[in-house]
């Protein structure tokens, strides 16, 4: 984190972490965001983690765009290696994961 960003402690995913913040927090709500790109089909170690169906799975050359469902999260896009991807299934349950570093909170209000 850069000394010129701000950083909020949140708890999320069962665990509480520092992250970016991106903007002022209008309210109590807040959402955590994460880029596609971050999302790990294959957590490593320390990742946080979110249990996720596969709705779809879209193979766009060297990339593939997993759209997933998340009870807690909702609509979780993953940006993957094309090879990473095969074999996953339309409603096959797994759980992606990514660093707490990669994640920002922003304002849960519109």
């Amino acid at each position: 984190m850069q000394e010129s960003e701000e950083a909020a402690v949140v708890a999320a995913l069962g665990r509480q972490f520092v992250t970016r913040l991106g903007g002022t927090l209008d309210g109590p709500d807040a959402v955590l965001v994460v880029r596609p790109g971050k999302i790990r089909l294959r957590p490593a170690p320390d990742d946080l983690l979110l249990p996720v169906t596969v709705q779809d799975v879209l193979y766009l050359g060297d990339l593939a765009r997993v759209v997933c469902q998340s009870d807690t999260a909702g609509q979780v896009l993953v940006s993957a290696d094309p090879d990473e991807a095969l074999g996953l299934g339309i409603r096959a349950s797994l759980t992606v994961g990514f660093a707490a570093a990669d994640t920002v909170v922003v304002s849960g209000t519109a």
